[in-house]
């Protein structure tokens, strides 16, 4: 099974600063860099290039007043318990806190959406954050505050160091960042992310691999938490077998196993999958079975399936199985895809394809690369030699 894993970022690119440089000197340039983009709206030569990215998706802002109100603490409990990194927290902590502490910076962790989850250091760092509404339960994600350790890492899915006054906010200029995204291996998408964050004095380029490593070690922590699920899910489903062939499934799609079915390891689910009858792009037509954790998924035959496209905009094919529909999104050259098939349900060549669906002319090795991503969305609907449907497809404006 592939799980994701933060990307293998060169991190000598990621810090801020090096061992060469004046920290001091480092802060007047960035201010003067800040003040620039402030007067402006737009980023000047000079900002490193993770910066000009995280600037240039926000305005300038102005610095934001000390908290007043201060999260709820119930809603931050809650959060906590439901976030898949509760686990994994005694390991980042073991790995980072006490070096964290010699170098007075505090342990930061946020959930996906950048809620802070947890805050962990010396009272003497987390006296001075706590000003600036750096608290368990607040919304440290880019929208909230600007760039930042914690919502930047998260938006550019890597790991990033923000030295003072990269930050958007004027507020957090005396304070440096390192944070890395923890990697879902259920989702391949941020779970939520790390930082180690202090005074700017606390500045050291090395922080980047520390962070890095300590999420490695995390994703491998959920990675084997994830394996262990699927375990649960197999025992838990006992033997399918004799049915006819199964894919057997997580919630997240993520392949359990499967027997008379060639797939990989994960499985695109409708968001609406219910018991009986539905739509999967990769299996087609399948009868749907809720078991412990997961499901057991029945290719049938598409005999019944029909596909309305829908012109739009925006376009859509409406996929009609025994039992219920699935509604698909489509770019415009997809549909004109669909529809050229729908014209022909006999088949048609490449060519046929390319002067039926295309208004110039274009490769077969373009054409190729759009069907396999249309197939993707609509998988056995679509035969490949020659091209065409195999289920009636109904057009509508």
């Amino acid at each position: 099974m592939s799980h994701a894993t933060t990307e293998r970022t060169d991190l000598g690119s990621v810090a801020a600063v090096t061992v060469r440089d004046d920290p001091r000197r480092k802060a007047h340039d960035l201010r003067d860099l800040h003040r620039r983009w402030a007067e402006t709206a737009t980023v000047p030569d000079g900002v490193r290039t993770a910066i000009a990215r995280a600037w240039s998706r926000q305005q300038p802002r102005p610095s934001t007043a000390p908290t007043t109100h201060l999260p709820d603490l119930a809603v931050a409990e809650r959060r906590s318990q439901a976030t898949e990194l509760r686990t994994v927290l005694p390991h980042l902590e073991s790995t980072l806190l006490d070096v964290a502490s010699e170098a007075s910076n505090e342990l930061v962790v946020c959930d996906a959406k950048g809620f802070v989850l947890w805050v962990r250091g010396p009272s003497e760092v987390r006296r001075s954050s706590e000003r600036l509404g750096f608290v368990e339960g607040a919304n440290w994600s880019e929208d909230a505050v600007g760039t930042n350790g914690l919502g930047t890492a998260i938006v550019d899915a890597r790991p990033i160091q923000v030295f003072g006054a990269e930050h958007t906010d004027e507020g957090h200029h005396g304070w440096v960042c390192t944070g890395a995204p923890i990697l879902s291996p259920r989702t391949g998408a941020p779970a939520g992310a790390i930082t180690l964050s202090g005074p700017l004095a606390s500045a050291h380029p090395n922080t980047v691999a520390l962070v890095s490593g300590a999420v490695r070690l995390a994703e491998q922590v959920l990675a084997a938490e994830h394996r262990a699920d699927l375990d649960r899910v197999r025992r838990a489903a006992g033997d399918l077998a004799g049915g006819g062939p199964v894919v057997l499934v997580d919630d997240d799609g993520w392949v359990v196993e499967s027997e008379g079915v060639s797939v990989g390891d994960r499985v695109w689910l409708p968001g609406r999958l219910h018991e009986g009858r539905a739509w999967s792009p990769l299996l087609g037509a399948i009868d749907a079975e809720r078991v412990p954790g997961g499901w057991a998924l029945r290719p049938v035959s598409t005999r019944d399936v029909r596909v309305e496209l829908c012109a739009g905009p925006p376009a859509r094919a409406v996929v009609h199985a025994a039992g219920g529909t699935e509604e698909v999104r489509l770019t415009a050259r997809h549909a004109a895809i669909l529809a050229a098939l729908a014209a022909h349900p006999d088949g048609v060549s490449g060519e046929e394809l390319v002067r039926a669906a295309y208004d110039r002319p274009v490769s077969l090795v373009t054409l190729r690369a759009e069907v396999s991503r249309l197939r993707g969305r609509l998988g056995p609907l679509i035969d490949t030699r020659p091209y065409r449907l195999t289920a009636p497809c109904l057009v509508r404006p």
